[in-house]
């Protein structure tokens, strides 16, 4: 069994924790959760090749760190336009973001996304903008 300590958010030595990341659901979570939301597998296939489409500029065949954060930027327009009084966070905050997403999302650790790591951030950002629109 684990201590007590093991299980506490790291403490930094400037006196904040440190929150524990959160696991990325599995695909067939995922797929689960679109489901039960009530959206359409073709609209989810659609939206995922959109924004492959639309990300990777370069036709690599690969999303990279900078593709991925113009592809962010064009996701909280999107959630403006559907919670207008939402904040976006600061250029610092996002960039962190898109870091701790390539980490997670990036299973094969080649430093970029191929399009099934990539569909599963799509369909993540399904859910969060079908939650927030339902919630409005």
């Amino acid at each position: 069994m684990g201590s007590a300590a093991s299980s506490q958010p790291k403490v930094e030595e400037t006196g904040q924790t440190t929150p524990k990341p959160i696991p990325i659901p599995t695909s067939a979570e995922i797929d689960l959760a679109l489901k039960h939301l009530g959206v359409p597998e073709r609209d989810v296939k659609a939206a995922c090749e959109s924004a492959w489409k639309e990300t990777d500029k370069d036709n690599s065949g690969f999303v990279e760190k900078a593709e991925l954060s113009k592809c962010l930027e064009r996701v909280f327009k999107e959630i403006q336009g559907v919670q207008p009084d939402i904040t976006i966070p600061a250029k610092e905050q996002r960039e962190a973001g898109v870091t701790d997403a390539m980490k997670d999302l990036d299973t094969n650790k080649n430093g970029k996304l191929e399009r099934d790591e990539f569909d599963v951030f799509v369909k993540m950002m399904l859910i969060m903008v079908k939650t927030m629109a339902d919630v409005s």
